[in-house]
């Protein structure tokens, strides 16, 4: 079978999991007429889209369909804070704290990486829930939009961007002279022309390393035809553990050492004030020690820990020891007699 494109998708070596990253997809058109692609979003992609940028071709229509798409992807983020508030508010307060809780990380590496919480549809509403025709946009704001309060700043945002959308298809519409234009981010590619799309990502929540698959499922179609043609690349990346695994197993290590050494070792008192002081000293060394490691370069590091058990490993260790690596160091502060 003939292939009318040419697919290759550009990623980075190695990355760490939390953080953003970037991958680009090469399309070539290999036909001898015009391909119109219809859609370009990935179907498998760890972690989440953060933006897509334009490509270089600066012509009237591409601009106009560049702007379409930010509008488009703005009003489905619009719904899905909507939907995501409708189901926050038909909850009890426990369940409320248990959402809230359940939460934290992905507000945590949002802020961190400055970048908006990934706010989805459930897995098994995420087609019913993409707006692809103006019909959708209607029929998803009485579903989902009419939920909120006609003065809230969220309905009042979805509205603007309603209004804009209709006058940027309205454009698209005259540019093309077509009645129907779909809200679908398509390109035009000639014949034998290249271009190179990057998509701005933010990587999983990793524990430990892990490699995931990239798939990339184009549809398009060709000039002078109305066939739809499909055709698909991938490629595998590999992710180490975020920045927080190893710290985050070694204060949850410092602890467990701790209490193994009390039960085991000392046969101490248990929550008397030697108990707490002794316990949050463990803690803070473990996360120290984890941080230390997670930091140091390969080639500086005395012993190699990676990852939430490696941390778990690193922070049993400084709470067994907690009082023995204080008197170490002790030894080397300032005026301390030897």
């Amino acid at each position: 079978m003939n292939r009318h494109l040419k697919l290759n998708i550009k990623t980075p070596t190695e990355q760490i999991g939390s953080s953003k990253y970037t991958l680009q997809l090469e399309i070539t058109n290999l036909a001898d007429s015009s391909v119109y692609l219809d859609e370009i979003d990935p179907d498998i992609i760890p972690g989440i889209v953060i933006s897509k940028n334009q490509t270089e071709t600066a012509s009237e229509i591409d601009s106009l369909e560049f702007e379409k798409k930010e509008i488009v992807e703005e009003i489905e983020m619009q719904l899905a804070r909507a939907y995501d508030r409708q189901k926050f508010r038909i909850l009890n307060p426990f369940a409320k704290a248990i959402f809230i809780y359940a939460s934290m990380p992905e507000i945590i590496a949002a802020s961190l990486t400055k970048t908006k919480p990934n706010l989805t549809f459930p897995n098994w509403a995420k087609k019913a829930f993409t707006v692809k025709e103006w019909d959708d946009v209607i029929q998803l704001e009485e579903t989902i939009m009419s939920s909120e309060k006609e003065d809230s700043l969220l309905r009042k945002a979805f509205n603007i961007n309603k209004i804009k959308l209709e006058k940027i298809l309205q454009k698209i519409s005259e540019v093309k002279n077509a009645k129907d234009v779909k809200l679908g981010y398509s390109y035009t590619l000639n014949s034998k022309e290249t271009i190179n799309i990057p998509f701005h990502c933010r990587a999983p929540h990793l524990y430990k390393g892990k490699e995931f698959d990239i798939l990339f499922n184009l549809k398009f179609r060709v000039d002078g035809s109305d066939n739809v043609f499909n055709q698909s690349t991938s490629e595998r990346i590999k992710f180490k553990p975020s920045s927080f695994a190893t710290p985050l197993g070694a204060g949850l290590g410092g602890i467990l050492g701790f209490f193994v050494r009390l039960i085991f070792v000392t046969k101490g008192a248990w929550f008397d004030s030697q108990f707490w002081t002794v316990l949050f000293g463990s803690l803070i060394l473990a996360i120290v020690f984890g941080l230390f490691m997670n930091n140091s370069t390969e080639s500086k590091k005395i012993i190699s820990v990676e990852g939430f058990v490696g941390g778990i490993i690193l922070g049993s260790i400084a709470g067994l020891f907690t009082e023995n690596i204080i008197e170490y160091f002790e030894n080397f502060l300032p005026g301390k007699s030897a």
